[in-house]
């Protein structure tokens, strides 16, 4: 586990981003490390949550447009995923309340269904959510599956399905 995922897994917010921002620098970040520096950027996004804990108002006031410059740079190392497209989606939509578009999704995540879920709780996109629920609990501990498995967790509750 490098040193950005520990830190991540830690909870010490402010060092796993500055730790994830030298790894991409260094060439050396893998999906993953994208994915999971998104989430911690989108989580700044929230002043109660960079406050709670102590990431600072320098990352919390550049916390939308550096996860979305990191969502094209990914997609440029990685090529487009569902999971980025999600995040693309989300930053705008709860940053600044914009509508999120429609997407075309290619099957590579089921991340995209925590919004269809709940916007749609079908039988069809509840089966994806429990889907994800069994992915989620594969991944290393990060902000990235905390946020996962509570969305996935209060998805399933609303739906009766826990």
């Amino acid at each position: 586990m490098n040193s950005a995922r520990h830190a991540d897994k830690e909870r010490r917010v402010r060092e796993a981003i500055i730790l994830y921002e030298e790894l991409l620098t260094s060439g050396g970040a893998e999906l993953q490390d994208f994915l999971n520096l998104i989430v911690l950027y989108f989580n700044c996004m929230s002043l109660g949550y960079a406050w709670a804990l102590k990431v600072g108002v320098d990352i919390e006031a550049i916390a939308s447009t550096r996860a979305l410059e990191l969502i094209s740079l990914a997609e440029r190392a990685y090529g487009p995923g569902d999971e980025l497209t999600y995040w693309k989606s989300m930053i705008p939509f709860h940053g600044w309340s914009e509508p999120v578009p429609e997407w075309t999704l290619r099957g590579d995540s089921e991340v995209p269904y925590i919004y269809l879920a709940q916007e749609n709780p079908s039988e069809a996109n509840i089966q994806h959510i429990k889907s994800l629920e069994a992915i989620v609990s594969g991944l290393e501990d990060s902000e990235r599956k905390r946020y996962l498995a509570g969305k996935v967790e209060v998805i399933l509750e609303r739906a009766g399905k826990v």
